[in-house]
């Protein structure tokens, strides 16, 4: 749409009011149209750009998760591990708390395996 609305002259302050994008952003595109690149390369562009950028996923390693999961099944919490064995555990106990649980969906969580034993 930029890139038609440049080749139309049209001012950017009613580029910007149509699409309603910054004046920034619209002064990218058209930057980007003057050195000969197509609308289509400025989007590759920004496609690449947008996957180096955010925070990188928290993987642990096979010895982690089985560490992990040895105190698990034995009713300890995540925070207690991290506390108890800081070095050796690689990511912060944020990290641990809100990703990817790490027991097996058929034995269910921690928490549910300990009321089943407490109440069963």
């Amino acid at each position: 749409m930029i890139e038609v609305y440049y080749q139309e002259n049209i001012k950017v302050s009613d580029i910007v009011t149509s699409l309603g994008r910054s004046k920034q952003t619209i002064y990218n595109v058209i930057n980007y149209l003057k050195e000969g690149r197509s609308a289509y390369d400025c989007y590759n562009r920004y496609k690449i750009n947008k996957k180096r950028c955010g925070r990188n996923k928290t993987s642990l390693t096979q010895s982690e998760k089985v560490f992990i999961q040895t105190y698990l099944e034995q009713n300890w919490s995540l925070d207690v591990i991290k506390g108890t064995y800081p070095d050796r555990v690689s990511c912060s106990m944020s990290s641990l708390s809100t990703s990817r649980p790490w027991y097996s969906k058929e034995r269910g969580s921690p928490l549910e395996r300990q009321k089943k034993t407490k109440w069963s």
